[in-house]
């Protein structure tokens, strides 16, 4: 492979292949543990090598297989085997694939051939038995389980942490300090990513290189992009998610949100209301009342209600769950004073493993869509953006 290179500025699918290789190729000189590691259904032998990559490819090209360069390519004495990745919301081509296993196929030497695709998706987007698929983010998790600790896995595990493909282990015991706190907010973002890439009607309200604007204090929230706070001046952090059809209703004011205090290992999955960001909303509220009451006592859910501002020292937010009360407020208060933001939903169990936790709130943002949404069953003129 030549003398190796480290790059330190890793934001982007090809910087992050590059980083990754020269990682990769520098842990094979200790062993294949890496790439055993991260495959569950393929054993490296002791003299895997890295023998191509997209600045050294095959050199055998096949006729009719196309301009097709495979990111890296891993051999040793009985398998070939090639990667594609891609990062964001790309995936491989039928024909990009096609040519690279005609490329493998070309080169193999009399050796078995395998092609694998790593993505950020958190399912296969892959509809393939040819080729083999691994989440990017369980490609970071299997590496930063690793016993040994070598400097190439070192800094793969801080690359993996820096690009945000950490994944959310829980909230840690509350104490009363700065770091405290700007891990608790880390913590919440990490949730609130893995829930998005996991929930099969919503995604992450993002903007501006997928930050989470909204009442967090966090900036740049992504894989690209180490969490970071900007300052420790909210109460309560509201991470929004929009239906995949169309991020207006996030902007409008009808979308499903994680709610979660800054101050405590709390986190709830609500369905927010703003009355105050159209009238809309507000009639939409009031015409249903009776039938928000039913979803609330059928679905062992709780109301809470707020000002418009969620973060003013002197306005907690209210909870609601007698259903007479319920129904009072949405017929008599909505669009007044502290009824200003409704929140239909749930408190999650936050000592529960992560992984249980994760998988909750998953589901439960996930039933939002069939109640709130249409064709929600029990709700009449529910609104569209």
């Amino acid at each position: 492979m030549g003398k190796r290179t480290f790059f330190r500025h890793i934001s982007g699918e090809v910087p992050q292949n590059d980083f990754f290789l020269s990682l990769l190729a520098f842990s094979l000189d200790h062993g294949p543990e890496v790439l055993n590691a991260i495959h569950d259904d393929l054993m490296f032998s002791s003299d895997a090598e890295v023998i191509a990559s997209q600045r050294n490819g095959l050199p055998r090209t096949p006729p009719d297989s196309g301009n097709y360069v495979l990111d890296w390519v891993v051999r040793d004495a009985d398998k070939l085997v090639g990667y594609e990745s891609k990062t964001g919301s790309d995936i491989p081509s039928d024909g990009q694939l096609d040519g690279e296993l005609a490329k493998l196929e070309a080169n193999n030497g009399g050796r078995d051939v395998y092609l694998y695709a790593f993505t950020d998706h958190h399912r296969n987007p892959i509809d393939r038995a040819d080729v083999g698929w691994l989440s990017w983010y369980d490609v970071a998790s299997r590496v930063q389980s690793l016993e040994t600790i070598n400097d190439s896995i070192k800094i793969l595990q801080e690359m993996f942490d820096d690009n945000g493909y950490s994944r959310f282990s829980g909230f840690d015991e509350f104490e009363q300090s700065r770091e405290w706190f700007l891990n608790h907010e880390e913590q919440i973002v990490k949730l609130a990513f893995e829930i998005g890439r996991r929930s099969e009607a919503f995604e992450l309200y993002t903007k501006m290189h997928n930050q989470v604007p909204q009442h967090t204090t966090t900036k740049q929230l992504t894989k690209a992009f180490k969490n970071r706070a900007r300052s420790l001046n909210q109460s309560v952090h509201a991470i929004s998610y929009h239906p995949d059809e169309s991020r207006k209703y996030a902007t409008k004011g009808y979308n499903p949100c994680l709610l979660a205090p800054a101050i405590t290992n709390e986190v709830g999955v609500y369905m927010h209301l703003n009355t105050a960001k159209t009238d809309e909303i507000e009639t939409f509220v009031r015409g249903n009342a009776s039938a928000l009451t039913d979803l609330v006592n059928d679905h062992g859910m709780t109301l809470r209600t707020s000002w418009n501002n969620l973060n003013h020292p002197e306005r907690k937010i209210k909870q609601y769950s007698d259903a007479s009360e319920i129904e009072r407020v949405l017929k008599n208060n909505v669009g007044s004073e502290y009824w200003k933001r409704l929140y239909f939903g749930w408190q999650m169990d936050t000592d529960q493993p992560a992984k249980e936790l994760v998988a909750e709130a998953t589901h439960r943002i996930d039933e939002l869509h069939r109640l709130f949404f249409d064709p929600a069953e029990k709700l009449e003129d529910v609104p569209h953006y």
